[in-house]
């Protein structure tokens, strides 16, 4: 075989859904690091390119193929990418089609199905990308191009099938994240500056925990590599210069703020925020050990990123299944203390339907992070990912998980392909039951979850529980109490429970052909587009609540916490539910109507609430009263118009756009302010 010497073209594609609003908005990181990687390696022998958006990359498919053409899995996009694959398959066999992703399965038999069922990928990358698609490319280039006789040479992590067998010379050698030139500082990413897409950026490699549910469980991941934080810091520098739209970004580390070097990132985050006014705020996983260092992250940056104890359970005996270790309740506490003083973002979530977890099991560890104050709780429904522990059969078969099917929210979409169109649907397996757990549980815990997010998460009750607070009136017993009596709800508000409880059990399919069948049809698919299927629920009947029933939400509030209040043997229960209706509407009118951010509102009150706030409450309502009525003025000053409005024009104000503006932007810091007029 002779050596090709023409300019090799290399397309690499982390493809998103956009139908509905565009699935995975961050700028493709992975693909740019593999890009300079190459780059560094290979010089001017490739002509590199990236695609995002799948219309862009079909547009250039049509004019002309790419020798090797390469594309991400992950599990919002494998059926998207692998869809397009074939048809470039069809269009042109030479060219070359690779995959590479953690979407991918991790005993041999279950690889090998794996790839007999996608038999238009020659080559799969196992693992990291960087050095496998070098190795794969520099052993391409020295073979002609010939698949056969590439197949034989030395390809660590790259799998394929000869002869329909697999074949997997797995390595566990690892990169050192410093030897990969920045992707952004090289100008690889610029095209992806476009306003929809948020920064993404990744300071270090691996994590040293085992967690059966995550992909980094694999022992290959747990020494941790490091990037330089100078390198760090040059990077959001240039990302801060060129972002648009809305100034959100998104730290990949699975455990930031746990190592020291995380310490002078923050610090250079703070002076990038001073200098730029950016970021606005940061989504991050932060670290599950070391939170003293955390904290302190936190502090250094005042505030821009959400503190996390992702506790996944509080239970024993499922961290012990799960190989989950967690952080005391105490740290938990105080982690809520120091974000509440530095005006951090606090969040927990737990993972319902783990194996051991019990309808009891799954109540207590709420009861623990909300009773700890953390300000958003977020129950998910367990994913059995590819490649994880907790995917495998024994595990399956040990904890009797009962798996179901359903799918992605946002992940799917009709795309034209010349005179063509390609129809592609994006599923996920979860578990809706185990030995521990019934459906009905697993559907009750679902209602919880529900309750959660409409009246405790993003402080939308905060004004309420402090003040119960100061009665003893611990927010889980709040919370229970008013989702046990949601029959006695305003009808509005029973109907949507209703709806997703209906929706909720709809969603779910026993295989993935049968959802397939279903779902891949244009006619089905708009009605995903539409949002009449397939939404994250969770999020769509917040929007709906926040949307349409924030009076009715702050009335049951009141009635539950009304209830409470007569049943508590306290001082002067009467002036005390005077004081907790205007209480309520104080509340409701800095919430209310939460993205119409032009108008104010202006009501009279005669207690002086900022001060009762102000002291936590403790006290009697009679010291608050005011000498005379006061009037207020509720407002959004122009920061928080601009923000919530760049988010708008970035959705939009449907339902599922709405939906993904609550999810993404610090809500807490969205309420109207109040003034004396």
């Amino acid at each position: 075989m002779t050596k090709s010497l023409s300019l090799i073209d290399v397309w690499l594609c982390d493809l998103t859904h956009t139908k509905q609003t565009i699935a995975s908005n961050t700028i493709p990181l992975a693909i740019g690091m593999i890009a300079s990687y190459l780059r560094k390696h290979l010089g001017e022998s490739v002509n590199i390119r990236l695609f995002k958006y799948p219309e862009k990359l079909i547009e250039n498919l049509l004019i002309k193929p790419p020798r090797v053409l390469g594309f991400s899995n992950y599990v919002w996009n494998l059926d998207l990418s692998y869809t397009l694959a074939a048809r470039v398959k069809a269009l042109n066999p030479e060219t070359i089609v690779v995959f590479g992703g953690p979407n991918y399965p991790k005993n041999a038999p279950e690889q090998e199905s794996f790839l007999k069922q996608r038999e238009m990928i020659d080559f799969y990358l196992y693992r990291e990308g960087e050095p496998g698609l070098l190795s794969l490319l520099q052993a391409l280039m020295a073979h002609d191009f010939h698949i056969p006789e590439t197949k034989k040479a030395d390809l660590p992590n790259c799998h394929f099938l000869a002869d329909g067998k697999l074949q997997a010379a797995n390595s566990n050698a690892r990169i050192n994240l410093v030897d990969i030139p920045s992707p952004y500082t090289t100008g690889l990413l610029d095209e992806f500056f476009d306003g929809k897409l948020m920064p993404l950026v990744q300071t270090n490699r691996g994590c040293p925990f085992s967690c059966t549910f995550c992909a980094e469980s694999d022992p290959f991941f747990d020494k941790v590599s490091f990037r330089e934080p100078a390198a760090v810091i040059g990077e959001l520098e240039y990302i801060a210069q060129r972002v648009q739209g809305n100034k959100n970004i998104f730290i990949a580390d699975s455990n930031f703020g746990m190592y020291q070097q995380d310490l002078v990132i923050a610090k250079g985050i703070a002076g990038v925020h001073e200098k730029y006014g950016f970021p606005d705020y940061i989504h991050v996983a932060t670290g599950k050990n070391a939170k003293e260092r955390v904290l302190e992250a936190a502090r250094l940056t005042h505030g821009l990123f959400r503190l996390s104890a992702s506790v996944q359970s509080t239970d024993p005996q499922v961290l012990k299944n799960i190989k989950r270790r967690n952080i005391s309740p105490e740290t938990i506490i105080s982690l809520a203390q120091t974000a509440g003083q530095i005006g951090s973002n606090t969040y927990a979530e737990v993972i319902l339907a783990l194996p051991g977890d019990s309808l009891e099991a799954h109540f207590k560890s709420l009861e623990d992070v909300i009773n700890a104050n953390l300000n958003y709780i977020r129950s998910f429904t367990l994913m059995l990912l590819k490649g994880t522990e907790l995917d495998s059969p024994e595990t399956i078969a040990r904890y009797g998980l009962a798996t179901k099917y359903r799918v992605l929210p946002r992940c799917y979409g009709v795309y034209q392909f010349g005179s063509d169109k390609i129809l592609s649907v994006e599923t996920e397996k979860v578990c809706v039951a185990n030995n521990t757990l019934t459906f009905d549980d697993y559907l009750e815990c679902r209602l919880f979850a529900l309750t959660i997010e409409i009246f405790y998460n993003d402080a939308v009750l905060a004004e309420l529980l402090a003040f119960l607070g100061a009665y003893g009136i611990r927010p889980f017993e709040f919370l229970k109490r008013i989702h046990d009596r949601r029959t006695a709800f305003p009808r509005a508000l029973q109907e949507m429970y209703n709806d997703f409880l209906r929706e909720t059990g709809a969603e779910l399919w026993d295989s993935e052909e049968e959802l397939s069948a279903f779902a891949k049809s244009e006619q089905v698919i708009q009605k995903y587009v539409d949002g009449e299927y397939g939404s994250n629920l969770i999020f769509k009947y917040k929007a709906l609540s926040f949307l349409k029933h924030m009076a009715e939400i702050h009335q049951a509030a009141l009635d539950t916490a009304g209830e409470i209040i007569k049943e508590k043997n306290i001082e002067e229960p009467e002036s005390a539910l005077e004081f907790l209706e205007e209480l309520m509407r104080y509340s409701l009118l800095r919430k209310n109507n939460l993205l119409e951010t032009a108008p104010s509102y202006e009501e009279t009150f005669t207690y002086d609430l900022a001060a009762a706030a102000a002291g936590g409450f403790q006290g009697q309502p009679g010291q608050w009263k005011l000498p005379d009525p006061e009037k207020l003025r509720f407002s959004h000053d122009r920061q928080q118009q601009e923000i919530m409005n760049g988010h708008i024009r970035e959705y939009g104000l449907s339902i599922v756009g709405i939906g993904r503006i609550l999810s993404r932007v610090h809500l807490k810091k969205m309420y109207r302010h109040v003034a004396a007029i």
